[in-house]
């Protein structure tokens, strides 16, 4: 373990005046933000859902269920996590 006399600092290279700009950047550091265009919103929801006595009926369209396990293994989470993040 080094000892604090062995450690050197880096020096400060600007110095900062807007705390409130800067704290409120380091909150959003690890934010990801997503836009869906309108073709997609277009295709997410099933848009004929009847129920033939089999179950409940669909709610997505193949494409939004392919496109939520893509999610989930770009970003390496599970299901649960992705679905949060996409709906």
């Amino acid at each position: 373990m080094a000892r604090k006399s062995n450690i050197t600092k880096i020096p400060q290279t600007h110095k900062i005046t807007n705390w409130s700009h800067y704290n409120n950047s380091l909150k959003q550091r690890g934010s990801l933000e997503l836009w869906r265009s309108k073709d997609i919103e277009d295709i997410w929801y099933e848009e004929n859902r009847v129920n033939h006595g089999t179950g409940n009926p669909r709610k997505y369209t193949d494409e939004s269920v392919k496109l939520a396990y893509a999610a989930k293994l770009c970003f390496k989470q599970p299901l649960c996590g992705v679905y949060q993040f996409i709906i």
